[in-house]
């Protein structure tokens, strides 16, 4: 009473899958080229995509350290510190 049963499947897309995540890669990382192409004009230099993060960072930090809020002592220290870490590792990464 055995009936075999036959499933048909269609074969995968790989390249599909991979062109979508290359487009998609390609339309997040949009923003921060263009970003990094400002810092590259403001700079007077190439700037790589490592470097605009850490730019970013240090800028980011810092204005959230200065934000006028009523913040606890000890996140407003740990902003600082966050910020002058992010400071020295941008400073080290435009070195190079």
């Amino acid at each position: 009473m055995n009936k075999p049963m036959t499933l048909h499947v269609r074969p995968v897309n790989i390249t599909f899958f991979a062109d979508t995540v290359k487009k998609m890669n390609a339309q997040i990382n949009r923003p921060l080229q263009r970003l990094g192409q400002y810092y590259g004009r403001v700079l007077d230099r190439r700037i790589d995509r490592r470097q605009t993060i850490s730019l970013l960072e240090a800028q980011t930090a810092f204005f959230l350290g200065i934000t006028p809020a009523a913040f606890p002592l000890l996140l407003r220290v740990a902003l600082l510190v966050w910020a002058v870490a992010a400071v020295c590792r941008c400073r080290r990464l435009l070195r190079q």
